[in-house]
């Protein structure tokens, strides 16, 4: 009977040595890394919500949060 360390061994031996096991592995993970996300590239979030929390209260925090608000971007 095989230890556990031993049939893992085999099994993996028995995956490195089959090239087809190897592109479904390997190549499948490249290509679907490429092609998921390609009806997505051109989609941007619109309106979200930001909420700024101003603790400092100081002139400065004041202008940075104003400037924020005032940026179509945000």
């Amino acid at each position: 009977m095989l230890g556990f360390w031993d049939l893992l061994r085999l099994e993996l031996r028995t995956l490195l040595a089959d090239r087809a096991i190897m592109l479904t592995l390997f190549g499948g993970v490249f290509f679907y890394s490429f092609l998921y996300p390609q009806p997505y590239l051109h989609q941007l979030p619109r309106e979200e919500a930001v909420v700024v929390v101003n603790e400092d209260g100081s002139q400065l925090s004041r202008q940075l949060e104003f400037m924020a608000d005032a940026t179509p971007q945000v």
